[in-house]
């Protein structure tokens, strides 16, 4: 933070803790702006929200003194967060790679362009879904 000037009157603490919730669009309440300061020279800004400070914008770009990095190592640490993902996501007690990448499969292999939006099918755990005909069903929730 001491590198940008026109940020130091920003409070933003230190947090050591794991990523455990994403906030996204669904809670745009949290996200709402309620003060900003300008970043300079292209450099980052703040913006104060429910939730306190949150830094946007380039921070600088390490030295080739700095890069301590392996790619190999990235690379394992991405593919163990991808299996946490689809653990978390898809709720199966025994996932595996193959699985989740027939998941991705079916996802990419879906992707159209309508619109000028993407839609994309769902990465269902059993592909194709069995999806019976509830039109009597909706009728009776409809009707109450």
């Amino acid at each position: 933070m001491e590198r940008w000037f026109s940020l130091k009157d920003v409070n933003l603490p230190c947090i050591d803790a794991d990523i455990e919730l994403l906030i996204g669009s669904d809670a745009p309440k949290l996200l709402e702006p309620h003060e900003v300061q300008g970043g300079e020279n292209g450099g980052p800004y703040a913006v104060r929200t429910l939730l306190g400070w949150t830094i946007n914008g380039p921070l600088g770009r390490p030295s080739k003194s700095d890069r301590t990095s392996n790619p190999i190592q990235s690379l394992a640490v991405l593919d163990q967060q991808f299996v946490r993902f689809c653990e978390m996501e898809f709720n199966v007690s025994q996932f595996s790679i193959e699985k989740g990448l027939s998941q991705v499969a079916i996802v990419e292999g879906s992707a159209e362009l309508c619109g000028g939006h993407y839609e994309i099918a769902l990465p269902w755990k059993v592909f194709p879904p069995d999806l019976p005909n509830n039109k009597i069903v909706t009728e009776r929730r409809l009707g109450c």
